[in-house]
């Protein structure tokens, strides 16, 4: 990939994987959810394994538990403590959307939403971001995937 250097080609790697993820994650909440009887049941559970996992690996790499205390009353901004109820959010609404539209459709609504929102954030430097210049390459491509949203969500 163009403009990036090759020592950062392995988070590139790294945020490919993570998307190659999300289709699976949805499905696999909203079979849990199924089973379990309610929607929520299966973003409840996800956070759970979630949780169990992220400790485990907690344990093994630096060999404790995160230092909440250290972030409360150190002037940690109140938006920095969103992102739990944001990814509760993510999920539920995965949970609940993904087999009503389908893994493509959901998939390319959620990138068209998050693409919006990240051009916003770099425009503005919103959450701790620098501020990046809107561009018109950078609007031309945001518009093509949401144009590109449009033409396979109408292909049924």
């Amino acid at each position: 990939m163009k403009g990036y250097p090759p020592a950062m080609m392995f988070y590139v790697v790294l945020a490919l994987i993570a998307g190659l993820m999300i289709p699976i994650q949805g499905g696999a909440n909203a079979e849990i959810g199924r089973r379990l009887g309610h929607p929520i049941h299966g973003a409840v559970m996800n956070f759970a394994v979630g949780a169990v996992a992220l400790v485990l690996v907690a344990m093994l790499v630096v060999r404790e538990l995160p230092p909440v205390g250290r972030a409360i009353g150190t002037g940690t901004p109140w938006w920095a403590w969103s992102g739990g109820l944001l990814g509760a959010a993510f999920v539920f609404i995965a949970v609940v959307a993904t087999p009503k539209i389908g893994a493509l459709n959901y998939m390319l609504c959620m990138l068209a939403g998050q693409l919006v929102a990240a051009i916003l954030i770099d425009r503005f430097g919103l959450v701790g971001f620098p501020v990046r210049d809107l561009t018109l390459q950078r609007v031309i491509g945001v518009g093509v995937v949401i144009v590109g949203v449009g033409l396979v969500a109408s292909a049924r």
